[in-house]
């Protein structure tokens, strides 16, 4: 038995909602492909059982599907499926969405999200760091800035991941997690620059912060 036809985009996303992932069942978890979403990292066969319950009444037995079409069920549907294989060559980095100069609008974090997008705002400045990026990379729109008591803030106002590099030096293509409230992180202000990578000690907190986006 194939994966049922009518479990529809909303199935899958109340499926993600649902599912907390330190609670699914260990004989679950998948060893190679994960589904990214709203920073949730799961198993794609149970996503899909878990959606069928929305869809037709019942969780989908997993010996009626294999995790290959599981895997292709979600990218038909614009989900972000991973090969966690390849993890280990994942990078994590924060992007600025200021522009100074453009006294009209000079915060674009809207106009990229809503384009699915992140433009370089300089034509001379970090080019060969945005055509270091890689597909599937984690990306953060930021701003950073300091307190009246100067305490170093970093505030993230969405996430995301790269599923497209122009080459050009300015432009990412980027598929946005779903809206959270912006949260900011005390400490963590030392990122400034227009794009910068994230340190390893650092991206628990940044981009695994559940507490925050909720």
């Amino acid at each position: 038995m194939a994966i049922p036809k009518n479990i529809s985009k909303e199935h899958i996303e109340k499926a993600i909602e649902e599912i907390v992932p330190t609670k699914i069942p260990a004989q679950r978890l998948e060893q190679n492909h994960s589904l990214i979403s709203n920073g949730k990292a799961l198993p794609p066969k149970y996503v899909i059982s878990i959606a069928n319950k929305y869809a037709n009444g019942t969780e989908l037995n997993s010996e009626e599907f294999n995790a290959v079409e599981a895997k292709n069920y979600l990218l038909k549907n614009k989900f972000t499926v991973i090969d966690k294989r390849l993890e280990t060559a994942k990078s994590y980095y924060l992007l600025g969405a200021a522009w100074y100069g453009n006294d009209e609008n000079p915060d674009q974090s809207e106009r990229f999200i809503e384009n699915g997008i992140w433009e370089n705002g300089y034509e001379d400045k970090f080019l060969d760091v945005v055509k270091g990026v890689n597909v599937g990379d984690r990306v953060a729109i930021k701003s950073s800035f300091a307190t009246k008591d100067r305490k170093s803030i970093l505030r993230i106002k969405a996430t995301g991941a790269v599923y497209e590099n122009s080459g050009d030096g300015r432009t990412l293509k980027i598929k946005w997690d779903k809206r959270f409230a912006p949260f900011d992180l005390e400490g963590y202000g030392a990122y400034r620059n227009t794009i910068q990578k994230v340190s390893d000690e650092d991206i628990d907190a940044i981009f695994k912060s559940k507490k925050e986006m909720s």
